[in-house]
């Protein structure tokens, strides 16, 4: 029996889209209609039943997707997982943490199985260090910038970052 678990990690990632959003912002509406289906094929013998035609709409599409990840990893018998890592910053508005978390409680009653498939919500405060703050203005897709960020990844280097211990919240 194999078991799966999923994580996805955010830092700087705006909210994702509603299904409807990203149905209705699709060059090829039928293209994504397929893939929605093919993981709620994955989903739903994890579920309990069949996921609510009038709930899927609401639903964070990259919730959603993640969901049918930790199921589609999981071997016949084995029980899938999610997790989000959300990355924040504490000093700051933390309350993107609220939303992550309403988006994850979104598709738990429509899933069910909570035993079966659980779902974490899973937040480390970040403090960026001096070490970061040196690459923080360099400007993106350059190729000396990621020569920068190779050089500050090294092992002999200081850490980019100072984490908290993490707080996890299941669903």
């Amino acid at each position: 029996m194999s078991d799966a678990r999923f994580h996805k990690s955010k830092w700087t990632e705006p909210r994702y889209e509603t299904v409807s959003q990203w149905l209705a912002n699709a060059s090829s509406p039928e293209k994504k209609r397929l893939v929605l289906h093919g993981w709620l094929d994955r989903i739903e013998p994890r579920a309990t039943g069949a996921l609510p035609t009038e709930k899927r709409g609401v639903m964070i599409y990259q919730i959603l997707h993640h969901a049918a990840s930790a199921a589609a990893a999981c071997e016949a018998g084995g029980s899938p997982a999610m997790a989000y890592l959300v990355f924040h910053d504490e000093r700051t508005d933390t309350s993107h943490l609220d939303d992550y978390s309403a988006d994850l409680c979104s598709l738990r009653p429509a899933i069910g199985n909570i035993g079966g498939f659980p779902f974490f919500r899973t937040s480390v405060s970040i403090q960026p260090t001096e070490a970061f703050q040196a690459l923080a203005g360099l400007k993106k897709g350059y190729a000396e910038t990621g020569k920068a960020v190779r050089r500050a990844l090294a092992p002999d280097r200081p850490p980019l970052f100072d984490f908290s211990e993490p707080t996890i919240e299941t669903i």
